[in-house]
């Protein structure tokens, strides 16, 4: 079995969301009652992006950086997300419910993208170590440096 799926597993858990939100945006009853209990497979893409998050950063103020920023846009999230459900689109609440649909297939197309580009960042590092054979030489001491990612040769994305 192939290990590194996180972002796959993440991915899985959006594709339920995805789906729960379109049928509450375009059913009634129970129907929309099941989009509803579809749509609360989302923590699942959320606690594995929170794991990914912290091990797809190498440098300890970017590391920090990081989760701060992911931190701050999930609150932000949180507090303008009941403000798209207006009284004005009582009861079925459209707006707000296609709103969630796009949101959740914009998180898992950014999802696909990332694990493309840390698939390619991954490779490109590889190919550069075995094209320098013996002459690739770390840096000694490495992990006391503090490198951010992007800088690290020896660093590699989890996915």
């Amino acid at each position: 079995m192939k290990k590194e799926q996180g972002l796959y597993a993440a991915i899985a858990g959006h594709v339920p969301a995805i789906i729960g939100a379109v049928l509450m945006a375009t059913t009634n009853r129970a129907p929309a009652l099941v989009g509803y209990y579809l749509s609360g497979s989302i923590p699942v893409g959320w606690t594995t992006i929170l794991g990914l998050q912290a091990s797809n950063v190498a440098g300890s103020t970017k590391k920090v950086t990081v989760s701060v920023i992911g931190t701050i846009a999930y609150t932000v999230g949180n507090i303008i997300s009941p403000q798209t459900f207006q009284d004005k689109d009582a009861p079925r609440y459209l707006l707000a419910k296609i709103a969630i649909g796009v949101m959740y297939f914009l998180i898992t197309l950014d999802l696909l993208v990332m694990r493309w580009v840390f698939v390619r960042r991954n490779r490109l590092r590889d190919e550069e170590k075995e094209q320098r054979g013996s002459e690739w030489v770390g840096r000694e001491n490495q992990e006391f440096l503090d490198l951010p990612d992007l800088e690290n040769r020896e660093f590699r994305y989890s996915l």
